[in-house]
């Protein structure tokens, strides 16, 4: 739970209330009711809908991008109905209550965040400096999860991009201690993993365990060997859209070699906790 907004009447105390999360042709709409109000906040749909957070951020905030851009509040109360153009900020003291309130408000069952330090893609450096990269998953079984994170693009300020981790190649390039690769998928791309999986005997999905003591038996192998073994996906990759194609590669640095691993399995494994990310 929120313990305030900043927005319509500066900041409104939402401790007491309680919220829920609705859909309509235009807008996902956060309900709030409270003993003497209630708040409902129209969230547009387009890409303004991804939550917007912070790494490090003691405040806990949540918001959405452009920061500057105005969303629809109507409040009533003793007084009547009525509507405000507010820009939208949530506050929280817990950060579990922080991600289930980003997951309800995209209709997602499973949220992951990894926080990286810088982000380079083949047509522009630096598109995106300490965000959280986040995993978005429907349900349980979602074995295509979404890739999302805070870009900042040169002349238009911070907007959020998506991509799907099936537009990316299965296996990652490693360089060094704290950066990865993600490459565009091509139909291509098949041919560097052999012989289909499909046609394989069937595996289960490797545990977090599995991969570091993979990491740890292959330390003394080259990196490419040790790096094939870790993988975003099973089976075939998407054939991306041009936009992805043209963009080339994610190029991801962390600040620790761990950050860098736990993205690995935050992709690839069914998700089982909810990793509550700074």
């Amino acid at each position: 739970m929120p313990h305030s907004v900043l927005g319509p009447r500066g900041h409104i105390d939402l401790m007491s209330g309680r919220y829920l999360v609705q859909e309509t042709g235009e807008f996902r709409i956060v309900e709030w009711t409270m003993t003497e109000m209630r708040l409902r906040h129209f969230i547009p749909r387009n890409e303004t809908r991804i939550p917007y957070t912070k790494p490090n951020d003691k405040t806990l905030e949540v918001s959405f991008l452009p920061r500057s851009t105005r969303h629809t509040f109507e409040i009533t109360d003793s007084s009547g109905t009525h509507k405000v153009q507010e820009i939208p900020r949530y506050y929280f003291t817990h950060k579990p209550d922080r991600e289930t309130f980003q997951r309800k408000v995209r209709n997602r069952q499973f949220l992951e965040m990894v926080q990286a330090l810088v982000v380079h893609s083949r047509e522009e450096k630096y598109i995106a400096k300490d965000v959280h990269l986040k995993i978005w998953r429907t349900n349980a079984t979602d074995d295509s999860p979404i890739l999302s994170f805070a870009h900042h693009e040169k002349g238009h300020g911070s907007h959020h991009v998506e991509y799907k981790i099936r537009w990316f190649k299965r296996s990652p390039e490693f360089k060094g201690e704290t950066r990865l690769i993600l490459r565009a998928y091509s139909q291509e791309s098949d041919l560097e993993y052999g012989p289909d999986t499909e046609q394989q005997q069937p595996t289960r999905r490797p545990s977090f365990g599995d991969i570091i003591m993979r990491r740890n038996s292959n330390r003394s192998r080259s990196p490419s060997v040790s790096s094939s073994r870790m993988v975003l996906y099973e089976q075939k990759g998407e054939v991306p859209p041009p936009n992805v194609q043209r963009l080339g590669y994610l190029d991801i640095e962390f600040q620790t070699e761990s950050r860098k691993s736990s993205f690995i399995p935050e992709t690839s494994s069914h998700p089982t906790r909810q990793r509550l990310a700074g």
